[in-house]
Order: structure tokens, then sequence, then C-alpha cells
């Protein structure tokens, strides 16, 4: 009886291998395929859309950032309390030392 069960688990122990080979074998070649597969796929060339291009005159509108300040800024401050209703002149004007450049009203100041 001893031999029989030594055969027995012999033979049982084929069995169980007998799958896992055969499952082995076959995974291994179902990634070679697909590598193979993979491989013919890379070396394949697509083709696209080619458009020829047309040399033509184009102006390009650029804005920047930026602050300008004159060559020499000056503040006028009132002597008198007043709003300007009206400028006289247009910037970059040329102006002289008696010329009116504005026109303004007088805020009454005096109270009662």
């Amino acid at each position: 009886m001893n031999m029989k069960t030594t055969v027995h688990n012999k033979i049982a122990g084929i069995v169980l291998l007998l799958p896992v080979c055969f499952f082995l074998t076959t995974a291994c070649k179902k990634k070679e395929e697909q590598e193979k597969a993979m491989a013919a796929q890379a070396n394949q060339v697509k083709e696209y859309a080619v458009i020829t291009v047309q040399p033509t005159s184009t102006e390009l509108n650029s804005s920047y950032p930026a602050v300008i300040r004159g060559i020499q800024d000056i503040e006028i401050r009132p002597k008198i309390a007043g709003f300007i209703t009206q400028l006289l002149v247009d910037e970059g004007d040329v102006v002289k030392k008696t010329s009116h450049f504005l026109s303004w009203t007088l805020l009454n100041t005096r109270q009662p």
C-alpha cells in the first residue's frame, strides 16, 4: 500500500504540474506575439495630411505694459480754491509764459 500511495502522489503531482506548465508556455507565446505585433506597428510609416505654405505679408501688433514720463514733470497747485472747468491747450502744445491754458471757477470760501 505504501507503494501505491507514492505512485498516486507522483501522478497527482504530474497532473497538477501539467496545467501550470501549459499555462506558462501559452502565456509566454502570447507575450512574444504581442511584442512582435507592437514592433511591426512601430515600424509602419504613418501618413499625415500635408499643405504647402505660401508666403504672405502680415502686420503684427504687439502691446507692452509701460509708463511714459516727460523729460520734466511738474506739479501745478492752486493758490486759491476752485475747480478746473476747461482745458484750453492740448498735450504737446507750445505755451508762452503769459498764455492761458485753463479756465476755472472760484469756490466761495467765506463763511458768514
